[in-house]
């Protein structure tokens, strides 16, 4: 079986790897972690990842600037992207976000809830409807 790739960007230690934790628990994917927006853009074109968790708020680039680079560099090839934010985003982010974010999960996150959305994402059904989904 082929794993499917995963990159975890979120400066949080503790949340980037509570979510490593529990998705390695399921044993089908092939995770990648990125401390900052820098290592994530270098991550994501450097390993291919078949989906992103990306938090807005990081270091060096912010989830805006990395959504929209790899939008710029990839196009259609891009990953898909799920947004993960503590943030409460206002009209003019949305639109940032349609660049390539197909959906937004809100901090605190249920791991359950995660995983079920990496599920559906990867699958390219829709999203729980706990998510704000991009449409």
């Amino acid at each position: 079986m082929i794993r499917k790739k995963i990159l975890l960007a979120d400066d949080e230690d503790d949340f980037r790897e509570l979510m490593t934790l529990y998705l390695m628990r399921v044993d089908r994917y092939e995770l990648f972690e990125a401390r900052d927006g820098g290592e994530a853009l270098e991550k994501a074109i450097a390993e291919s990842p078949d989906l992103i968790l990306l938090d807005l708020m990081m270091p060096v680039l912010d989830g805006f600037q990395v959504a929209s680079e790899l939008t710029a560099r990839l196009g259609v090839s891009a990953p898909k992207i799920l947004i993960v934010t503590g943030r409460n985003l206002v009209e003019e982010d949305a639109a940032i976000l349609l660049s390539g974010a197909i959906g937004i999960m809100r901090k605190p996150v249920k791991m359950e809830q995660l995983l079920k959305n990496v599920e559906r994402a990867l699958a390219g059904d829709p999203l729980d409807a706990d998510w704000s989904a991009i449409q």
